[in-house]
């Protein structure tokens, strides 16, 4: 954890958090509009997932995506955001983050 310097860690940190919440946001209104064109869903999970790239972009170490996916994976759980996924739900996270960071 040397290489992580605490901006990082707090950038990082607040974009976990602002992928989950707002994938709660999204998540309504995409429903509505798959549910009205009969579009299998995954639009609020997409949306989650585009904070991890954009914070792999912006701090380019090594890693940094697995460690946001597997944080906000944890978050999830204690959240209870887990949809239909239920306890798998971290598979969802954690194996984009590692092919982000890859």
């Amino acid at each position: 954890m040397n290489r992580y310097s605490l901006r990082n860690l707090l950038f990082l940190t607040i974009c976990c958090d602002l992928g989950l919440f707002s994938k709660r946001l999204i998540a309504p209104a995409a429903n509505i509009l798959t549910d009205f064109m009969r579009i299998p869903g995954g639009i609020g999970t997409s949306f989650s997932l585009m904070f991890i790239v954009v914070a792999a972009e912006l701090v380019p170490i090594f890693g940094c995506a697995t460690l946001m996916s597997i944080i906000q994976s944890m978050i999830a759980l204690s959240l209870g955001m887990v949809g239909s996924m239920g306890i798998l739900s971290p598979i969802g996270y954690i194996v984009p983050g590692i092919q982000i960071s890859l």
